[in-house]
């Protein structure tokens, strides 16, 4: 009976373990950066519009910096061009 018992209480630490793993592994990569591949669909000078290989679009606000600017991604880019974006997460906290 203890050899039964020992087995269960092993599946049940297991699968409490992968429970934990499961809701604590989106807490630790919250702060992580998004990394995207896509084709550059539109370029505004407020925002850019690109398209990600599986169809989905995707639309972001350029920061204000000039190195980031559209003009500053014109000179380097074309419409269809393949790039690397990087989505920087930024919170500020109030209080």
């Amino acid at each position: 009976m203890s050899s039964r018992s020992n087995g269960g209480t092993a599946r049940l630490r297991a699968f409490a373990a992968i429970l934990l793993t499961i809701f604590l592994l989106p807490l630790s990569a919250s702060g992580a950066d998004l990394v995207f591949t896509a084709s550059i669909r539109f370029l505004r000078p407020e925002f850019l519009t690109v398209r990600l290989a599986d169809g989905r679009v995707i639309s972001a606000r350029l920061p204000k910096s000039p190195a980031l600017s559209a003009a500053a991604i014109s000179t380097h880019y074309k419409i269809a061009d393949q790039v690397e974006i990087t989505f920087q997460a930024h919170f500020k906290l109030l209080g």
